[in-house]
C-alpha cells in the first residue's frame, strides 16, 4: 500500500516529472526487445538530460536500459558506452560508431552535440571532501566584486527513484487510544524500525497522501531508541500547545487518523527514500542527507507542495 509505485511501474495518478522535484522513469516504449542496447543508451541519455540529469553516471545510463529491458546485463551495456562516446577509445560502437554522448569527468557523460545534449563548458567533476561534485558553467565569469559564482543561477534539486516504505499498517475500523498503549503503543514501537536519524515520513491511505512530515530533531528521551519513534510518539502522548491554549499539530492528526479509520479505511505510516538527490548537478546520498536537518526539512517542503497540486496532503493545509 504504497503512495508512490514500485519498482518497474509507471507513476501513478499524474507523478511525473516537475519542476523542482524530477522523478525518472522509463516509458513503455523503451521496454522494446527489439530495440539495441545502443539505442537504449541513447533514448535514456536524452531522458536524463530532458529531465535536469545532467551530467549523468555510468551507473544512470546502466539502471535505465535495464528498465527497459531486463535482460541487458551490466558487463554488456559497459562496452557499448565506452563504444559511443567520442572521447574513450575502444569499447562496442555498434552500428552508431562514437556519436552519442561525450565523457566530462571520470564516470560522468553528457550527449554530444547534435544528438539532443548541450556540450558547453562543461567541467570536469572534482573530488571535494570524498564526495564527487559537478560543476556547470554556462555563462561568462562574474566581474570583481559581485556575488559568488553561481549565487543568481538558481537551484536546481532533483530525486531518482522515490520510495515510501510502509512501516505499520493501521487496519480499518480500528480505534487509537491516545497515550503510549494498545494499538498506539505498537505503532510507536514498530517506528524503532527506522534506523535513519532524520527523514520524511507520511500518514497515508490507498493512491493519497493524507500528511507529510519530518523529523528532524534529536530527542533526549531515554526512552526512545530513534529519532523517529519519538516523533510518532508525539502523536499519541503531546496533544497541547506549550502554552496549553489549544489543541496543536499531533492532536489534529490524531483526531484525523481515528476519524479515517472509522470510515473503514485503513492507513500507512510509511517513511520516505530515494536513489540519490542533486542539487545543482551535486550529487547526495541518502546518508549524507538523512544526517541533515536542514536538507531533511527543505525536501519535507517540497514534498508538501507536490502533493498538494495533486490535491492531496489536505491534512497538511490545516497547519
Amino acid at each position: 500500500m504504497s503512495p508512490f509505485w514500485t519498482e518497474g511501474d509507471t507513476p501513478p495518478f499524474g507523478m511525473g516529472a516537475a519542476n523542482l522535484i524530477v522523478m525518472f522513469s522509463v516509458s513503455r516504449s523503451m521496454t522494446n526487445p527489439k530495440q539495441t542496447i545502443w539505442q537504449l543508451v541513447q533514448r535514456c541519455a536524452r531522458e536524463l538530460t530532458k529531465n535536469g540529469m545532467t551530467p549523468f553516471t555510468r551507473g544512470d545510463l546502466v539502471r535505465c536500459v535495464q528498465r527497459a529491458n531486463p535482460s541487458y546485463e551490466a558487463n554488456s551495456i559497459n562496452p557499448i558506452i565506452q563504444g559511443v562516446t567520442d572521447n574513450l577509445q575502444g569499447g562496442a560502437p555498434g552500428a552508431v560508431g562514437k556519436n552519442i554522448l561525450h565523457r566530462v569527468g571520470r564516470g560522468l557523460f553528457v550527449l554530444k552535440d547534435g544528438n539532443g545534449g548541450q556540450l558547453e563548458s562543461l567541467n570536469a567533476a572534482n573530488r571535494r571532501g570524498g564526495r564527487e561534485s559537478r560543476v556547470t558553467e554556462t555563462r561568462p565569469a562574474k566581474r570583481a566584486g559581485k556575488a559568488a559564482a553561481g549565487s543568481d543561477d538558481g537551484i536546481t534539486l532533483s530525486l531518482t527513484r522515490l520510495r515510501w516504505t510502509t512501516v505499520f499498517e493501521i487496519p480499518a475500523s480500528s480505534v487509537l487510544p491516545k497515550g503510549r498503549k494498545g494499538l498506539s503503543r505498537d505503532v510507536i514501537l514498530a517506528a524503532r524500525s527506522v534506523p535513519h536519524r532524520f527523514g520524511c515520513y507520511c500518514w497515508a491511505s490507498t493512491n493519497n497522501v493524507l500528511y507529510c512530515g519530518s523529523f528532524s530533531r534529536d530527542y533526549s528521551n531515554p526512552q526512545f531508541q530513534c529519532n523517529f519513534e519519538g516523533r510518532i510518539h508525539q502523536y499519541f502522548c503531546t496533544h497541547k500547545r506549550e502554552d496549553g491554549t489549544a489543541k496543536n499539530t499531533n492532536a489534529r492528526v490524531f483526531d484525523r487518523l481515528n476519524d479515517t479509520l472509522e470510515t473503514a479505511a485503513s492507513i500507512a505510516l510509511q517513511v520516505f527514500s530515494f536513489e540519490d538527490l542533486r542539487c545543482n548537478n551535486e550529487v547526495i546520498t541518502f546518508g549524507a542527507y538523512e544526517r541533515d536537518s536542514s536538507l531533511v526539512r527543505a525536501v519535507e517542503h517540497v514534498l508538501i507542495w507536490m502533493y498538494k497540486r495533486w490535491g492531496q496532503c489536505v491534512w497538511n493545509e490545516e497547519d
